[in-house]
């Protein structure tokens, strides 16, 4: 074995380190002279270079807590659901949970779909009651059925007559010379506005006649008028039914609903089902005729609630803690359910799930994952050991911004996806982030709506401007010397990019000691670019703090290192 070779160092007495990149938050104990321990209100957007955010701009401000974005963005305030800026909807939940599907805008749980074409309102529940509805037989299209009842079929039939065999009970219609049996008979049910708040192939329950035959669980209406109603009953009678009737289409109760493939999904704790509407139509859930367009339920019986869900390449996600559902397939008769165990959405984090640069993104038991569709990787490392709850995760560009209350502060924070970068912002408790067409938005718990980049709005109300001058900062970890010779360092050299009005100081702490010492306050009254030098105390490491007001970008800085009298180091060569 050869053993390394000793050589003594080059024979200089002064070093320089120069530092030209600057990294993000690093809660852990080891974080480096590129990292930061601690900071608020900074950026990656000037990466490699360290800088502060840019400074929002407020909006609009409301009464109410949930926001949706699209081509343009709706939200709730005061009851009231507000599309393109404009009130469109009265009563409904301050919280509601509101999802685009097509030109429909639905709030739930209040199972209400705004037409953002038409402008028209329906509501996924109707009932009509009464305690009358005349009956009669008809023809699918509604029109009254004329037919022949009696014991023997009519001598000398026309083509398409019919008739009511009054023995059997049978009807049948003449055609090609023959007497053809009709299995299907057609009702039409009439009075005052029962077809009204009704559409064509809606599926409704019938209940409370005295006419027993005609109390169905899931009746199909076939076409409709204001006046009428034309199910199949299998009953051919022309009579008066009375009762309290009830004729109702019905949504399911569920906690998270999404759209995915044009058709509402959504699942259950209570029933532990997933259930999803009639395709193209938000307002049936119970069609079942056995065909491609059909409704669709399954019962889960996995351990645990439901936790969230989503759609992500083109799969219906149905999230646990431990574990997801994922729905594949294009229509009922192919549809399958497949269960992966994993690290799922964390309890009371289902507003965490969001896609970013085609990553599923979302907050789990373990911290903050990506999910690529196979196995989802952590990105909770550089946020240490913080407990994260309540989480709430919206994109904007390439980054990834996370509101949530960490160790029970709030804490607004984005992570670069691109580069891997976690940057703290400030202490704003965001409920909802929403992007359109016209920009990227948060909606903050005291109802305040902001755009993140800054940009003026169309839909700024009288409360609109820009956000107030704002301090920020940021704390490095250790510098440490790059080698193991014994150092004193001397000087650091920070160059700086200002804008007019901006102000920067620097702090330093020596060896831990706990006490930060100011070493530079520095303010310009033009925008330019300044490199400051400070004397720097003998030691052997030391944390810098960045901190001041307005726009500035740290380019770089050099730290000069002058050697100890009397002290050597070996460097190992192989």
């Amino acid at each position: 074995m050869q053993m390394p070779q000793l050589t003594p160092p080059k024979n200089k007495r002064i070093q320089n380190e120069y530092q030209t990149l600057f990294l993000g938050y690093n809660a852990k104990k080891r974080a480096g002279g590129q990292e930061f321990r601690d900071m608020r209100n900074m950026s990656s957007d000037e990466y490699p270079m360290l800088a502060p955010r840019k400074k929002r701009r407020l909006v609009r401000t409301i009464t109410g807590g949930t926001m949706l974005g699209g081509d343009t963005l709706a939200w709730v305030d005061s009851g009231t659901l507000y599309y393109d800026g404009s009130p469109v909807v009265e009563n409904v939940s301050a919280d509601a949970q509101l999802v685009r599907m097509g030109a429909y805008l639905i709030a739930w749980p209040d199972k209400i779909i705004y037409n953002t074409h038409t402008g028209e309102t329906t509501r996924m529940d109707h009932t009509w009651q009464g305690d009358m509805v005349h009956a009669r037989p008809c023809m699918l299209s509604g029109q009254e059925l004329a037919y022949t009842a009696a014991e023997e079929a009519p001598d000398s039939p026309r083509d398409g007559q019919y008739w009511l065999n009054t023995g059997t009970g049978g009807l049948y219609q003449f055609t090609g010379g023959t007497w053809q049996g009709i299995d299907t008979v057609y009702t039409r049910l009439e009075a005052a506005g029962i077809g009204d708040g009704f559409g064509d192939y809606d599926v409704v329950s019938i209940s409370g006649m005295d006419y027993e035959a005609f109390n169905l669980a899931a009746a199909t209406i076939y076409t409709r008028g204001t006046d009428y109603i034309v199910i199949a009953t299998g009953e051919m009678v022309d009579v008066d039914v009375n009762g309290s009737i009830s004729i109702k289409r019905e949504a399911p109760d569920l906690d998270w609903i999404i759209e995915s493939g044009n058709r509402l999904w959504g699942c259950s704790n209570a029933t532990h089902e997933i259930r999803c509407s009639k395709l193209g139509d938000p307002t049936n859930w119970n069609s079942y005729l056995g065909i491609s367009t059909d409704s669709y339920a399954a019962t889960v019986g996995s351990v645990g609630d439901f936790t969230g869900i989503s759609a992500y390449h083109g799969y219906v996600h149905f999230w646990k803690e431990e574990r997801v559902h994922r729905l594949y397939g294009t229509q009922p008769s192919n549809f399958q359910l497949t269960e992966t165990q994993l690290r799922g959405v964390k309890q009371g984090c289902e507003k965490s799930l969001c896609i970013i640069n085609e990553l599923q993104c979302y907050m789990s038991r373990d911290g903050m994952m990506r999910y690529d569709g196979s196995s989802p990787v952590s990105m909770q490392d550089p946020l240490g050991d913080h407990v994260m709850e309540r989480v709430v995760c919206g994109g904007h560009r390439n980054k990834l911004y996370v509101s949530c209350l960490m160790d029970d502060s709030p804490v607004l924070m984005a992570m670069d996806l691109q580069r891997g970068l976690w940057h703290i912002e400030d202490d704003t408790r965001a409920v909802a982030i929403a992007n359109t067409d016209e920009g990227d938005f948060f909606l903050d718990d005291g109802g305040m709506i902001w755009s993140i980049d800054g940009e003026h709005s169309r839909l700024e109300d009288g409360t609109a401007r820009d956000e107030d001058e704002f301090a920020w900062w940021a704390e490095t970890g250790d510098m440490l010397t790059q080698s193991l010779m014994a150092k004193t360092l001397r000087q650091v050299a920070v160059r700086l990019e200002m804008e007019r009005g901006a102000r920067i100081m620097m702090d330093v702490m020596y060896d831990s000691s706990g006490e930060w010492i100011r070493t530079m306050d520095y303010s310009t009254e033009n925008k330019k670019t300044v490199t400051l030098p400070f004397r720097a105390r003998g030691c052997d490491h030391i944390s810098m703090r960045y901190s001041g007001t307005g726009r500035v970008i740290v380019h770089g800085l050099c730290r000069t290192y002058h050697l100890r009298d009397g002290k050597t180091c070996l460097n190992f060569r192989q």
